[in-house]
């Protein structure tokens, strides 16, 4: 590779400026109020696709003997989709607009949000065989992480992002 993202500092760093620059870019697709009235259905909906992502992942590492963190980075892997494909095929089906199409972007914003805190969980990870106490700590933290980010973006009724 070239190597300017070898350890985990550069990956979070990275991750969460392409987090604050998809955020940018997708704040100018949408309203402020849309996001807003979307947030509950679509943080539910993101929820429980990585919650069965991650039940799906540790059942696949049971089924081929990987370990639990391999698990856990299959159903991450699982959980995500591609806001900007999602965003275009929307649009071209005219569906951006309509409350479907307003529930999948919120879901496709708190994806992209929680890549932050799954990169942080999955380069944990990498260097210690992972127990499901600490698994479930993590994740734990990383929802944690992500709701502050939700509430810190959104605190005074309008999308704040910094450096935008």
């Amino acid at each position: 590779g070239l190597g300017f993202i070898s350890t985990s500092d550069n990956v979070t760093a990275l991750a969460e400026m392409g987090v604050l620059v998809l955020l940018f870019f997708i704040g100018t697709e949408i309203s402020l109020r849309a996001f807003v009235l979307s947030l509950r259905p679509a943080v539910i909906v993101a929820g429980g696709q990585l919650a069965v992502s991650l039940l799906i992942g540790w059942v696949v590492s049971l089924l081929t003997h990987a370990s639990l963190a391999e698990g856990v980075v299959i159903g991450f892997i699982m959980a995500l989709s591609s806001t900007v494909v999602a965003m275009k095929m929307l649009d071209d089906m005219g569906e951006l607009r309509g409350s479907a199409g307003k529930i999948t972007v919120g879901v496709l914003i708190a994806q992209d949000i929680a890549v932050v805190p799954m990169l942080i969980l999955t380069s944990s990870l990498g260097g210690e065989t992972a127990d499901v106490t600490t698994i479930i700590l993590k994740i734990a933290f990383a929802i944690l992480f992500l709701g502050a980010l939700l509430w810190w973006l959104t605190r005074k009724g309008k999308l704040m992002l910094p450096f935008a």
